[in-house]
């Protein structure tokens, strides 16, 4: 009986096995089951210009010997090394009245009024006397970089302004310094900000108010002159002559001129 018993439960194994051999195969003969590939992102391209890094006034100062009488502001100074260096080196050479060097440094036309200056003691007597210079950077209309330099003299209450356009000398080694025109009474115009602005919108207005004045005299002119000719030709009911129209006088203007070289001179 019992192992009547047991050749049944090998029967009913080994048909549950044979049973489950079809499904076993059908499984194995399956596609293996494919890796998933994750793509990576794309690295970021950063192309934004670098922009080296500036070092401050004060190093720069102490790097190249700067006069201490000197002084530029880190929010009034340029953007790059170079510029900074520039304008500390040519005003370091203007009032120690190292003449060689800041004549090096002038432009061709700067350098010949300049010249002039060298062969008696005035420029070194007057830039002696400069207590502080004020350095103000910015750029000129055409995007020149350029400095207003305002100086307290120690024996007056005089604070004579001076505003240079300048190139660093990448190609020459040699900055060079171009003097502007200087407005009338700037000094009384000139903010705490913007002064390179400032200076340039004045000379606007000088030059609007010039041309409008010079318009005024050329139509002055030629009216007077009409006025000769038909008094002259001797028409009936003319008013009598006055004679021939002369040149027209009108006040003496003070031209916008450059800058002096020797602080305070007029």
């Amino acid at each position: 009986m019992t192992d009547r018993r047991r050749r049944g439960v090998h029967k009913t194994l080994g048909g549950a096995v044979l049973a489950l051999a079809p499904m076993l195969l059908i499984g194995g003969c399956g596609e293996e089951e494919k890796p998933v590939v994750v793509k990576k992102a794309a690295p970021v391209v950063d192309n934004t210009p670098k922009v080296a890094p500036v070092t401050p006034v004060s190093e720069l100062m102490k790097q190249y010997g700067i006069d201490s009488r000197i002084v530029l502001r880190e929010s009034d100074a340029p953007g790059t090394d170079a510029e900074r260096i520039a304008i500390l080196k040519f005003f370091h050479s203007m009032i120690t009245a190292d003449a060689p060097q800041f004549s090096s440094m002038l432009s061709s036309q700067d350098r010949m009024e300049f010249m002039g200056l060298q062969e008696t003691d005035m420029f070194k007597e007057a830039v002696l006397d400069i207590g502080q210079v004020d350095l103000q950077g910015g750029s000129s209309p055409d995007y020149q970089p350029a400095v207003v330099a305002i100086m307290t003299m120690q024996s007056t209450n005089d604070y004579p302004a001076q505003l240079w356009t300048y190139d660093v000398g990448e190609n020459t080694g040699t900055p060079t310094f171009t003097s502007a025109p200087t407005p009338l009474s700037v000094m009384d115009k000139l903010t705490t900000t913007a002064q390179v602005d400032t200076w340039y919108r004045l000379l606007d207005e000088e030059m609007t108010r010039a041309m409008a004045l010079d318009e005024t005299i050329e139509s002055l002119t030629m009216d007077l002159s009409q006025d000769g000719d038909t008094s002259a030709s001797g028409a009936p009911d003319a008013p009598p002559s006055r004679g021939p129209a002369g040149p027209v006088t009108v006040p003496d203007r003070k031209p916008a001129s450059p800058p002096k070289f020797v602080p305070g001179s007029s």
